[in-house]
């Protein structure tokens, strides 16, 4: 008798990816290569070592003899059988799953992934350490447009499909489902219906669907927790791929650089707690002789605070040479101008810190005002300001980032309230300090006789810490612990090197990289 549920893997990869012409106009789409490695291997590399997969199932179909060359001889450690869709240029993926299903054992689970997923390795795990429950992989809160949205709860879902709106949506299906014994069956049930009435052009999801609104496929989300995965159907989603899974393939050119510059809140530390990771990370860099530079856009601490609270949490002591904040950049703007007086919009340790550089600080007739991230903000302060700036004062802040990452969750942050003086003003700030100015990374360099190459930066904030980085020419890296999270790659800009779904994940590669040396 078998008391763990196995599994039967079924990888759906009939189609022709059109949208990713012309890298498919000879190949399938599974074959289409991520950093050297083809879409198919990331996947099948996911089911390697799992005791609980009994036989892998891959739908042909576009190109299908090139996809059976690249299958054959691969040693899985499981059976592996190809189920050819000689209709693929007329069907969906409901037809294709529907000729796949006729392979599989009726005491075995079903795990069901599109062939245009990559995923991280600990999500397939999770799902099949589950004992064999009904899952639909599901990243919570996301809304992306062209994926399959989900209804329902943290207990049982209620819906999926493309059409459902942004205000009733779980979140985003990522095209990974599991399957007990009796609910694929209902499912092939359900497909063979729809088929039998001349409906072969349907997504899965359809019939899924169906079972989801009557109960017979009683599935939970399976919340991913912010780790990363892509479905790749563009040039664009190709590019987005490469930056989250480029860790898997090559860690050479972020483990060589000889400075690191982190973010602070939501890369190292959120709140008054150390983020998983960050204080070995920071060890095991400065036993390597690297240089660790901390950058902070919060100006709400004073500057002497910030190094002490960073020196605290992380149990290591790092120095104030070591340890750059908005401040820093604001006081140096100030100087330059040759403003002898400013009124500012800051907390008490940020006016300290201006008092200390012998800048003077009043409301009577003040060379400029300065807006910082005031978490001591009052109606006084905003009436004040207001009225300076309306008579034409020349107003400055520290950063623009709206939102700061805490461990409650996020707070309004100096952008918001720069928006507040926006809006009642009709006035846009003169300037803007802080990250994402490449300045930041020009001046640390200088000041340590590095080269800009010699620097890696890393982030939770693709518009700050990403675009500073890529703007003064460094390798970077995306922390998904703080404000970015995996769906957000595909809306930006700003495209990191790497990205990890914390500091002490980026630990974990260093240490695989370096371990011949140690």
């Amino acid at each position: 008798m078998r008391h763990t549920p196995m599994y039967h893997a079924v990888i759906l990869a009939a189609g022709v990816g059109s949208r990713l012409r012309p890298l498919t106009d000879s190949k399938p789409k599974c074959l289409v290569k991520i950093n050297g490695q083809s879409i198919l291997q990331y996947q099948i590399d996911t089911l390697k070592g799992q005791d609980e997969i009994s036989q892998l199932s891959v739908v042909t179909g576009y190109q299908g003899e090139m996809l059976r060359d690249e299958i054959e001889g691969m040693d899985l450690g499981f059976v592996v059988e190809l189920v050819h869709n000689e209709d693929y240029d007329r069907t969906n993926n409901m037809f294709s799953l529907n000729l796949a299903l006729e392979k599989v054992s009726s005491d075995d689970s079903l795990l069901l992934m599109n062939g245009d997923v990559i995923c991280d390795k600990r999500i397939i795990d999770g799902i099949l350490k589950s004992g064999g429950k009904d899952l639909i992989a599901v990243d919570r809160g996301v809304y992306l447009e062209e994926s399959m949205k989900v209804c329902g709860s943290p207990r049982v879902l209620t819906n999926i499909s493309k059409s459902i709106s942004e205000s009733n949506a779980y979140g985003v299906s990522i095209d990974i489902y599991s399957f007990s014994p009796k609910s694929w069956q209902s499912l092939e049930n359900k497909m063979a219906s729809i088929i039998n009435q001349g409906e072969v052009n349907k997504w899965v999801e359809v019939a899924i669907n169906d079972l989801l609104q009557d109960a017979s496929y009683p599935a939970a989300p399976y919340d991913l927790k912010g780790k990363p995965w892509c479905e790749i159907d563009t040039l664009a989603d190709l590019e987005v791929a490469e930056t989250l899974f480029k860790k898997e393939t090559g860690m050479e050119s972020i483990a060589s650089r000889k400075a690191y510059v982190f973010d602070l809140d939501g890369t190292l530390i959120l709140g008054d707690e150390a983020i998983q990771g960050a204080r070995e990370l920071v060890k095991f860099l400065e036993n390597r002789e690297k240089d660790v530079i901390v950058v902070t856009n919060n100006s709400s601490r004073g500057i002497d605070e910030t190094q002490q609270k960073v020196s605290k949490l992380l149990g290591i002591e790092i120095s104030e040479e070591n340890v750059f904040s908005s401040t820093h950049s604001t006081i140096q703007h100030i100087k330059e101008r040759g403003f002898a007086k400013v009124y500012p919009v800051g907390t008490k340790s940020f006016v300290s810190d201006l008092l200390a550089h012998e800048i003077e600080v009043g409301d009577s007739n003040p060379d400029a005002v300065v807006i910082a991230f005031d978490t001591e903000l009052n109606y006084e302060k905003i009436r004040a300001a207001s009225l300076l700036i309306r008579k034409g004062t020349p107003f400055i802040a520290t950063h623009a980032d709206k939102i700061c990452p805490t461990s409650e969750g996020f707070i309004p942050d100096a952008g918001s309230i720069l928006a507040l003086f926006t809006a009642a003003t009709g006035r846009n700030p003169n300037r803007i300090l802080g990250k994402p100015s490449p300045e930041f990374i020009h001046n640390i360099a200088e000041s340590r006789n590095l080269r800009i190459e010699d620097f890696a930066v890393i982030g939770d904030r693709l518009h700050t810490d990403i675009k500073m980085g890529l703007d003064a020419g460094c390798v970077t890296a995306i922390v998904l612990s703080g404000d970015t999270r995996t769906a957000d790659l595909s809306k930006s800009t700003y495209l990191p090197d790497y990205a990890f779904c914390h500091v002490g994940e980026m630990l974990d590669y260093l240490l695989e990289f370096y371990k011949g040396e140690m």
